[in-house]
């Protein structure tokens, strides 16, 4: 019974990153901006590491110019932004110094997806622990 409450919790928490993905897509509004720096650090994640980086832009929002930093880091191979490149980039008005680029405009968010997963094995979990009296 407890696998079933905590996946209903987990569900909760996918909905409510869900909610929060599409209300940041919605909002967000395209802007011209130019690429002003790309930091670049080594990540280790299950003993491997690889390269990632994080650009930083200038744009301006009507009233003045922002400089804005990627809201997530990006894998280096993946990255093919650099230092003077002129972009487009989507910036919600909410969040003015955070910006993401057109092709990541996913219409399901990564975290609500893990969330919905976890929900779904911890209701099979509770499922599967029913007849057992657990």
């Amino acid at each position: 019974m407890a696998f079933l409450l905590f996946a209903l919790i987990a569900a909760g928490f996918g909905l409510f990153f869900q909610k929060c993905h599409t209300d940041r897509i919605k909002d967000a509004q395209p802007f011209t901006a130019e690429v002003i720096n790309r930091q670049e650090n080594i990540t280790v994640r299950r003993g491997m590491s690889y390269t990632v980086c994080r650009p930083m832009v200038r744009y301006n929002n009507g009233s003045k110019d922002m400089i804005a930093e990627h809201y997530n880091s990006i894998r280096a191979i993946n990255c093919q932004y650099h230092q003077g490149d002129t972009v487009t980039v989507f910036v919600d008005k909410r969040m003015p110094k955070s910006f993401f680029f057109p092709e990541e405009n996913h219409k399901l968010s990564y975290e609500a997806l893990v969330a919905f997963i976890a929900a779904g094995l911890l209701a099979l979990c509770g499922i599967i622990m029913m007849p057992v009296g657990v």
